[in-house]
């Protein structure tokens, strides 16, 4: 049996053999430069608008990287995966009350987010933000991991 791992322990070059389908946004590897199509960046609040969910973006793929357990993680009445082949991914963090249960994420496809303002309960969100609103990038400050992973998000 292989041994269990946190990405966050994982040094770049460690990461680059474990194949993109197993990350779902959240690969070590550094994101740039950043697409023009990417439509959200990390830091910044989304709404669902299949679910109605708000949440925070926490990571991004320009195109998504379906996994043999993505149907485990995006019930199939949500995503249409012939519709979202080429479209930009991004990992959400769930609102704790929306989602009904605290440290839920979602690998959401772009056409299924919308921007919002509203504030995000999440346990999981003093590890990669700060408590800091940056009003000009409407996007919460974020950690040296992610400003190192998404060096043009912020």
């Amino acid at each position: 049996m292989g041994k269990a791992f946190l990405a966050q322990d994982l040094t770049v070059e460690d990461a680059s053999l474990v194949p993109d389908t197993c990350w779902y946004a959240r690969s070590p590897k550094i994101r740039s430069p950043r697409p023009a199509h990417i439509e959200f960046k990390v830091g910044q609040v989304v709404e669902f608008t299949t679910k109605g969910y708000r949440g925070i973006v926490f990571g991004w793929d320009a195109k998504p990287h379906l996994g043999y357990d993505y149907e485990l993680q995006v019930p199939e009445k949500y995503v249409d995966q012939d519709e979202n082949v080429d479209s930009p991914c991004y990992m959400v963090m769930c609102d704790s009350v929306d989602a009904g249960a605290d440290c839920v994420t979602y690998y959401v496809p772009q056409d299924q987010l919308k921007p919002s303002t509203c504030a995000v309960r999440n346990s999981y969100f003093d590890h990669f933000f700060y408590d800091e609103y940056i009003v000009e990038t409407q996007c919460f400050k974020l950690k040296d991991m992610l400003r190192d992973r998404y060096p043009l998000d912020w």
